[in-house]
């Protein structure tokens, strides 16, 4: 199955947001249940985001469709007519 574009560039953040917490457990400042707390507030964080992304974008993009469905509409009747 293919992800999207969205999808896949949310995920490529998410794995960059998770380089610090890789840092700090490599360099013994936090344990690694620590790390692990932290890595899954980084996944929801990235899951409600991807969340926010995808509604805000499918809104956006519903709007412009029926924006231009309703000109072509409006146009639509004036090309019929008769020459």
């Amino acid at each position: 199955m293919s992800a999207g574009p969205l999808r896949r560039a949310i995920a490529a953040l998410g794995m960059l947001a998770l380089i610090p917490i890789l840092a700090m457990m490599a360099s013994g400042a936090i344990t690694p249940i620590d790390a692990a707390i932290r890595a899954l507030s980084v996944a929801a964080a990235v899951i409600v985001l991807g969340n926010v992304a995808r509604a805000f974008l499918t809104g956006a993009l519903r709007r412009v469709e029926r924006r231009a469905s309703a000109e072509e509409r409006r146009t639509a009747p004036d090309e019929q007519l008769p020459v």
